[in-house]
């Protein structure tokens, strides 16, 4: 078995160091990618729904519902032109209740709407509302 040096430990440590050198570099560019790829596909879907909206494929109601409901930090509501409301809103993606979206979207559209959404079951015409 060949006699292992300090000369050859000292240059593996050196190799192993740029190799940590060269992974955490890369590690970063692969972040960096990844987040100008979420920024690209959010304005694209921006874009996308603004034409929709535009072109009538998505009504101004529904998109008002939406970002009221999603857009949830204070500054982005200011920025935006919604109402700011209170300290600060919950996150509605951390709601899985069915009551909440439906009384939310009651400020915007009739229950025939919601039901076609699917937020609500349709009423049958003899059923009262409670």
């Amino acid at each position: 078995m060949a006699r292992i040096t300090s000369e050859a430990l000292e240059q593996l440590r050196v190799k192993k160091e740029k190799l940590e050198a060269r992974y955490k570099q890369l590690k970063q560019q692969q972040q960096y990618q990844e987040r100008k790829d979420e920024t690209r596909r959010k304005i694209i879907t921006g874009a996308s729904v603004a034409a929709a909206v535009r072109d009538g494929v998505v009504s101004p109601k529904l998109l008002a519902y939406v970002l009221n409901k999603y857009v949830i930090k204070q500054n982005e509501r200011e920025f935006m032109g919604l109402e700011v409301r209170g300290e600060a809103l919950a996150d509605p993606r951390d709601d899985d209740g069915e009551a909440s979206t439906y009384e939310a979207g009651r400020e915007y559209f009739t229950d025939e709407e919601l039901a076609e959404m699917g937020v609500v079951e349709p009423r049958n015409e003899g059923q009262r509302e409670e």
